[in-house]
């Protein structure tokens, strides 16, 4: 026990700061109070004096990784007043909510919270719910679905993102936890509301990652809360109504928006015609003229296959294609800077470049690019390390660590693989990876522990 957990008011206080938090980091216009809220939680994680040696003796590669970024800021920068705001306001950012979501996992061990995966994906689930309200207000006036209306979010990717958290949650609290009908219910229309947002939204990563976080989570329980009543025949149900709801899913989306849903293989298979830094300095015309040099006819079709390499599927991937040639320039990364895509695109054209997207649209590229490929290799490593403890959690004999082990090695991995495809390792995106993954590992770690004493 702590000594805030040992104070009924300081643990409410607690609760409701982190109860703000969590839904902020996907509510657009609230970056005020999201600090204040973060802020105020440091002072209380401070006043609990978590045992962060033990943390980070458990931890080696995330504090290398801390002291990489120091060293890479004051010997590696060509910039450095441009590198230290760079640093100021994303990595050092990424560091504190580390260390902030390390305390809130002390103090979470320290409480009995049965349905506490249940609250952190309600939490989570929250932007979604209020995207799906304002979708409903808006449908009854138009008369139907608002495909691609986001709310008063900014982009879809918000939705998209904080729908992985949500899903892993309550998805780890359905198969572990839920014990009444009430909580498989409500477990139930949580992780419809995580289908159904990112859907109307037109988020096709989003609701494509909200399967495959359902799929690692179901995999996961099998193999561990189950794998004494294994049945190949349920197994094989189980992946044939997800495969259902999957296809129905792209088929209610099809029907109603084919254009953003169909042909994106084809849009994407343009994304690695010709050379793509070539490409993105000169233009869509460049690949256009290499394109008729090979006798491919320009038909209508292949016209608006190269609109797509202006912005769109095929852009992305001419950007990744980019980053990759632009990365052994850069092996020590560009100041730290978050969009270090942009300016080494514009060294390597001479000026600024045709086809600019932001970021390289590739969360492993645009991180090398900004702080090396020592500082990625490390963060990878990082979550690796993170998977490595959830799998051991996991598999203990202990009902109460097991669905703490599956929901951290299920998100470490989820963002393995969704940085894949989206710049997903800057602004609050990072901030929230790497809270929450914090926030699991110390929760395991103390609950491991009999490091939790009456300080």
């Amino acid at each position: 026990m702590t000594i805030i957990t040992r104070y009924r008011p300081a643990l409410i206080v607690f609760l409701i700061l982190l109860s703000l938090l969590l839904p902020l980091w996907n509510i657009p216009d609230t970056i005020a109070l999201r600090y204040f809220s973060a802020f105020l939680l440091l002072v209380i994680v401070i006043i609990s004096k978590p045992d962060w040696g033990l943390f980070f003796k458990s931890h080696i590669t995330l504090a290398l990784l801390f002291i990489y970024l120091i060293v890479q800021l004051v010997f590696f920068s060509t910039d450095y007043a441009v590198s230290f705001h760079n640093f100021k306001s994303e990595w050092l950012k990424f560091i504190l909510f580390a260390f902030l979501g390390v305390g809130c996992g002390f103090i979470l061990a320290s409480i009995k919270f049965e349905r506490l995966n249940l609250f952190l994906g309600f939490l989570f689930a929250i932007p979604l719910l209020i995207h799906l309200t304002l979708c409903l207000i808006k449908g009854v006036g138009l008369h139907q679905i608002p495909f691609g209306y986001w709310g008063i979010n900014k982009t879809h990717g918000d939705l998209a993102y904080t729908s992985i958290h949500a899903t892993i949650f309550v998805g780890v609290f359905l198969i572990f936890q839920a014990k009444s009908l009430l909580d498989k219910r409500l477990s139930l229309f949580l992780l419809a509301v995580c289908l159904l947002s990112p859907l109307i939204a037109s988020s096709r990563g989003g609701t494509l990652f909200v399967f495959i976080s359902l799929g690692v989570v179901f995999f996961l329980g099998v193999m561990t809360r189950h794998r004494a009543h294994f049945s190949l025949k349920n197994l094989l149900l189980y992946l044939f109504a997800m495969v259902i709801l999957m296809l129905s899913a792209y088929q209610f989306a099809m029907y109603f928006q084919p254009e953003r849903w169909g042909g994106t293989l084809s849009r994407i298979e343009m994304g690695f015609e010709g050379d793509a830094l070539n490409i993105n300095c000169e233009g869509a015309e460049a690949l256009e003229k290499t394109l008729q040099q090979d006798g491919v006819e320009i038909t209508p079709q292949i016209k608006a296959f190269l609109e797509s390499v202006k912005d769109g599927d095929a852009a992305r991937v001419m950007a990744a294609r980019s980053a990759i040639q632009l990365i052994p320039q850069h092996w020590m990364g560009i100041d730290q800077a978050r969009r270090a895509y942009v300016k080494a695109l514009e060294q390597a054209c001479g000026h600024p470049a045709k086809i600019q997207l932001t970021s390289a649209h590739n969360g492993w590229l645009d991180t090398s690019l900004a702080i090396g490929v020592i500082g990625a290799t490390l963060y990878f490593l990082v979550l690796c390390q993170f998977i490595k403890q959830g799998l051991g959690a996991s598999f203990q004999k202990s009902t109460d660590i097991n669905p703490y082990g599956v929901a951290l090695c299920s998100l470490s991995l989820i963002w393995i693989v969704r940085s894949l495809f989206d710049s997903a390792q800057q602004d609050q995106v990072l901030e929230m990876q790497i809270f929450t993954l914090c926030l699991l590992s110390s929760l395991l770690l103390f609950k491991n522990s009999d490091q939790i004493s009456l300080n």
